[in-house]
This record gives C-alpha cells, sequence and structure tokens, in this order.
C-alpha cells in the first residue's frame, strides 16, 4: 500500500523520472524487469521531497524504492542518504 501524504508538485517531467528509474531497475535487473504496483510512484515521491509511507509485505521489495531513489539523489549530487529498515 503506497500513501503520499502531500499534493505532487514536480519540477521535473513525469515521463523523463519514469525512464530515469525504469533505466535504473534495468540495469541493476535485466531487460525484463518491471516494478512492482506503486514502487515507481513510491521512489518518485520520495526523490520529489513528499512525506512517504510505504507498507508491504516482506519481498515486496519496499527496499528497492529507496535503493534507487538513494541512486538517483547521489546522481544529481546529494552528499549522504540515511536508510532505517525494519
Amino acid at each position: 500500500m503506497y500513501i503520499n501524504f502531500y499534493i505532487k508538485k514536480n519540477k521535473i517531467d513525469d515521463m523523463e523520472i519514469e525512464q530515469i528509474f525504469e533505466s535504473y531497475l534495468k540495469e541493476l535487473y535485466g531487460k525484463d524487469a518491471k516494478f512492482r504496483e506503486d514502487q515507481l510512484k513510491a521512489i518518485i515521491s520520495t526523490v520529489t521531497n513528499h512525506a512517504t509511507l510505504v507498507v508491504e509485505r516482506t519481498v515486496w521489495g519496499n527496499s528497492l524504492i529507496y535503493f534507487l531513489a538513494t541512486k538517483y539523489l547521489r546522481d544529481k549530487g546529494s552528499a549522504h542518504t540515511l536508510i532505517v529498515s525494519h
């Protein structure tokens, strides 16, 4: 279940950012890799500075959201990302 607490106000075109994350996913997991339902929405929400809560069962891919978001932010020049997972 993906929940976004704020209205989305992107400074980057949705199609452009989706393509960036699709390429990251395929780079890591192969050309046939696909996001699970709402993973991409959660990633975009995270990198556009919205409070994002993802509550899903184990092995759904929650960590992928934060790993790809971190890769994107580092590629854009951000220095540090702290991921806390339980």
